[in-house]
Order: C-alpha cells, then structure tokens, then sequence
C-alpha cells in the first residue's frame, strides 16, 4: 500500500520531506525524526525551529515561496545561506539568486487539477516540480480531510481556499492520488 510511513523501514536516499507550517504537528514530536531527512522542504513565511522545534524540527534545506514582501529581499530567518530557494511566481521575475519553477510546470499541474483559472498552491505546485528529482517525497502536516474541513469550517470559505486562486478540493484529491500511488509518503 503507497503512502504508507514504516519508522522500521530505511528512508530512501536522498530522504526528502515537505513540511507545511500547520498547527497540526504541535505536541507531536516529530521534530527529530523531520531533521533527520536529507532534505527538508519548507514554505512562504514557515519558521522552522524555535520554541516548536521538537515538533517541527529545525531543519531547512529548500525554501519554496510565492509571497513578494521583505522575505525575498532579506530570507535569513526562512532559509540559511546553504538553503536552495525556489521562487513560485511563474509569470513574475525571480529575486537574484533563485531558482523558479517554469510556467509549462504550472501549465502541467493545471491540466492536472482540471483547473481552468486561479493558480496551484506553493506547496502542491513545489510537490510537483521537486518530484522530479525526488521519486518519493515524504511529508509532515499536508491534508487530512478532518484537518482540512475544520481549517475551512473555522474560517469559512474564503478567496484562499475555495475562490479564484486555488482550488482546494481539486488540490487535495490530486494529494491523495500521489499518496496512493507512493509518490507521497505521510509520516503523520
């Protein structure tokens, strides 16, 4: 069965995890196991370390974002030195030193989503593109239908999760996919 996380199973090399910034992973403890993986893949304005490290971890080695504000100018408290950035604004000019996920990327997993308007989000559109040098990613705080029902049923529908920019119905059912086929691993 894909998907499935085995703690007694060694991690395939280079070992990959996206961790989102969610609430999800408090109290959990997850921290170490996360900073042992190879690569640690984080997003937008997601701090690793800190007071939640034991369950966060600390770890930072690919920071992916698409927020334009001091963070692309100053990303230190993001990402370190040695952290590959990738800029997620296809239509828009990378910040100096960046790497950015081509727009046929974006073309693709539009297709995929069925999605004829809006944009994918950082986390999905980065899954997709990183995919490809890493055949199975792990991950840490993605959608759980409960986690994200409560999240929409807290704030209601809003332009984020359910209008023109992204699609998060299509998005989660596209995660799943991946999950069943192995492609994700879940270690929460």
């Amino acid at each position: 069965m894909g998907g499935v996380f085995d703690p007694k199973r060694p991690l395939s090399s280079p070992s990959v995890i996206a961790v989102t910034a969610t609430q999800s992973l408090r109290g959990k403890g997850l921290g170490p196991l996360i900073d042992s993986f190879d690569q640690v893949i984080r997003f937008n304005n997601h701090v690793a370390g800190g007071e939640h490290a034991d369950d966060i971890g600390s770890k930072v080695t690919i920071w992916a974002s698409s927020i334009a504000t001091d963070t692309v100018n100053d990303p230190t408290p993001y990402c370190p030195d040695n952290c590959r950035k990738i800029w997620y604004r296809p239509r828009e000019m990378k910040p100096p030193g960046w790497s950015q996920i081509p727009l046929s990327i974006e073309q693709e997993l539009m297709k995929l989503l069925g999605q004829p308007a809006g944009w994918p989000t950082t986390g999905l559109l980065s899954l997709y593109y990183l995919s490809r040098d890493f055949p199975v990613i792990h991950t840490a705080g993605w959608w759980k239908a409960d986690r994200f029902a409560g999240y929409i049923w807290e704030r209601g529908k809003d332009y984020y999760f359910d209008g023109p920019s992204h699609v998060a119905f299509r998005e989660i059912a596209l995660y799943r996919e991946w999950v069943s086929e192995g492609r994700i691993v879940e270690i929460d």
